[in-house]
C-alpha cells in the first residue's frame, strides 16, 4: 500500500488531468510507472460516469535506443482493486510486492503457464469486480520513437477511488514519456468526487451569509447613532464571508461545468478567505484586550497587533494557494511542514495572546465593579473557550483521520474537514454580532474619559486626547450613584 500511497495519491485537482511530458520513472524492480490521474468518482443509475484519454502519446527518451520493441500498460483500477496489482514474493524472509515478472520468477498464471520476464504482474480475479482492473496494452514496435495510444473510455458503474496509471516492465522504455490528457466525470459533472460536496455547502453557506448581513444592517440601520469602531469591524468580516463563500460557490460551479478549475477566480476567493481570517482574528484580539471598552485605543501594542496579523495573512495565503492551485500531494513531507507550521504556531501566538488580554480585561472591569460590562467579557471568554476545545477536539481527530486514512478509504467525508472550520467561523461569528450587536445601550459599553471632574463624551460621540484619564461609566442598565461631597 506504500506506492499506493505516495505515488497514487499524489493527484492533481482537476477533472481534467493533461500530461505534458510525465516521465515513466522506475519504481521497485524493473517497474516504470507514469501517474494518470486519481479521482473519487460516484456512480448513479442512469446517470453517466466515466474516465476518457485523449490524444495519449509515450515518446521515447532522447538517446535511447528505439532498435528493440516494448509494452506500454494503461492501467484504469479502483482502490479495491489494488490487491490484485503485482504478486507477493518472500525471499530470504523479507517479503515485498513484485509487479513485472523475472527471469528467476516461479510464478504461474490462472491456466498454470509460467509468467514470460517483463511481464506486468496481475493476481486472480476477484468475484465481486468482474472486469477489474482495466489492462489496455499497447506495444511500440522496433525502430518506433512515438507510440499514439487508442482512446480510451472506461464507463464506471461502481462508486471508488479510482487510478489511472501507465506502466512499463520494459528496459526499452526507460524516460518515456506521455504526453495528452484525461478526463473524469462525475454523475453531477467534472467536479471531482472529493470536491463535489462543497458545491451545495458553498450554496448553503452563501445564504446564512447574506441572511445574518441582512439582520445585521437592519439592526446597524435602526441604531447608526451608536454604532461603535468594533460593529464597524463586525461588519468588515460578514461582508468578506459572503463574498467568500458567493465566490467560493462560483468556482466550483464554473470548475463542474468545464472540468477546468478557473484559476483566477480561486484565487479571489483564497484572498478573501484569508483576508476575513486575518481581520477575524485582529478583531477578537482588540475585544479581548477591551478596544472600545477598557481603552480607546490599542496604543504601544498596536504594531505587534498588525505585525502578528500581517504575518498570518502571508502565510494563510502561502498555504492556500499551495492547497488549491498547486497539486499539494506533490510535494514532499518538508515543504508541507513549511507551510502549515509558521500558520499553526501564529494561530498558537493569537489563543495565547487572546485568553491573557481576557484575563487582564476581566480583571479591570471587576476591580471597578463594572457588572454589565463584566458579564458581557464573561460570555464572551465562556465563547472563545469553547471555541478552542472544539477546535482542539476536532484537530485531533482530523490527524487521526489523515493518518489512519492516508489512501483515501473514506473520500466522500473528506470535504467534512474543511466545511467544517467555515461553519465554526460562521458561528463564532454570529456570537460575536449577537454580543456586539448595535442598541441604544451599546454605547453605555463604550469606554469614555474624564478631565477635571467634567463628564466627557463616549469614544462614538465625541473625540479622545492623550491627556484624559481612563475611567470607566455609564454601566449598562444601571444607575450611577450621585457622587457625595464633603
Amino acid at each position: 500500500m506504500a506506492v499506493l500511497a505516495t505515488l497514487g495519491g499524489r493527484g492533481t485537482q482537476a477533472a481534467t488531468h493533461r500530461y505534458r511530458g510525465t516521465e515513466l520513472e522506475a519504481v521497485g524492480d524493473e517497474l516504470r510507472m507514469a501517474r494518470g490521474g486519481r479521482e473519487g468518482v460516484r456512480a448513479e443509475e442512469g446517470k453517466t460516469s466515466y474516465v476518457k484519454t485523449f490524444d495519449v502519446v509515450m515518446r521515447r527518451a532522447e538517446g535511447e535506443s528505439s532498435d528493440k520493441s516494448g509494452t506500454l500498460h494503461a492501467l484504469v483500477f479502483a482502490l479495491e482493486d489494488y490487491d490484485r496489482l503485482g504478486r507477493l514474493q518472500t525471499k530470504n524472509g523479507v517479503q515485498r510486492r513484485a509487479y513485472c515478472c523475472r527471469e528467476e520468477s516461479d510464478w504461474r498464471d490462472e491456466e498454470g503457464e509460467w509468467c514470460t520476464p517483463g511481464q506486468l504482474l496481475l493476481g486472480p480475479p476477484n468475484p465481486e469486480r468482474t472486469g477489474w482492473p482495466k489492462d489496455f496494452t499497447f506495444k511500440v514496435e522496433a525502430g518506433e520513437t512515438e507510440l499514439h495510444l487508442k482512446d480510451l473510455d472506461v464507463p464506471i458503474k461502481q462508486t471508488g477511488m479510482y487510478y489511472l496509471w501507465f506502466l512499463s516492465c520494459d528496459p526499452a522504455l526507460d524516460g518515456a514519456t506521455i504526453t495528452g490528457k484525461s478526463v473524469w466525470k462525475n454523475p453531477t459533472g467534472y467536479l471531482p468526487g472529493m470536491m463535489a460536496p462543497n458545491l451545495p455547502f458553498f450554496g448553503v453557506m452563501s445564504i446564512l451569509y447574506v441572511a445574518l448581513g441582512a439582520i445585521w444592517l437592519l439592526v446597524y440601520a435602526i441604531n447608526w447613532k451608536e454604532v461603535v469602531m468594533v460593529q464597524h469591524c463586525i461588519s468588515a468580516v460578514i461582508l468578506l464571508g459572503m463574498v467568500e463563500t458567493m465566490v467560493w460557490y462560483l468556482d466550483y460551479e464554473n470548475f463542474n461545468r468545464t472540468g477546468e478549475r478557473p484559476y483566477l477566480t480561486t484565487l479571489v476567493a483564497i484572498v478573501l478567505g484569508c483576508l476575513r481570517k486575518t481581520l477575524a482574528r485582529f478583531l477578537v484580539l482588540a475585544v479581548s484586550m477591551g478596544y472600545g471598552v477598557v481603552k480607546p485605543t490599542l496604543a504601544g501594542l498596536q504594531q505587534r497587533v498588525l505585525a502578528l496579523c500581517g504575518a498570518y495573512l502571508l502565510f494563510s495565503l502561502s498555504l492556500e494557494i499551495a492547497t488549491n492551485l498547486g497539486a499539494v500531494d506533490d510535494m514532499v513531507t518538508v515543504v508541507r511542514l513549511m507551510l502549515v507550521v509558521p500558520v499553526s504556531i501564529i494561530d498558537s501566538l493569537f489563543i495565547l495572546w487572546i485568553f491573557t488580554s481576557l484575563s487582564r480585561t476581566l480583571s479591570q472591569v471587576h476591580s471597578r465593579k463594572q457588572t454589565a460590562k463584566l458579564d458581557l467579557y464573561r460570555n464572551f471568554t465562556n465563547m472563545i473557550a469553547i471555541t478552542v476545545v472544539v477546535s482542539l477536539f476536532w484537530i485531533i481527530y482530523e490527524m487521526y483521520f489523515r493518518i489512519s486514512d492516508s489512501i483515501n478509504v473514506y473520500w466522500e467525508n473528506e470535504w467534512v474537514n474543511g466545511a467544517f472550520w467555515h461553519m465554526l467561523n460562521f458561528l463564532v461569528l454570529c456570537g460575536i454580532c449577537f454580543l456586539w450587536r448595535p442598541s441604544q445601550q451599546a454605547a453605555r459599553f463604550a469606554f469614555v474619559a474624564e478631565r477635571d471632574e467634567e463628564e466627557a463624551v463616549a469614544l462614538t460621540g465625541g473625540q479622545y486626547r492623550s491627556d484624559q484619564t481612563d475611567i470607566f461609566v455609564l454601566e449598562a442598565m444601571e444607575p450611577q450613584e450621585p457622587e457625595k461631597h464633603d
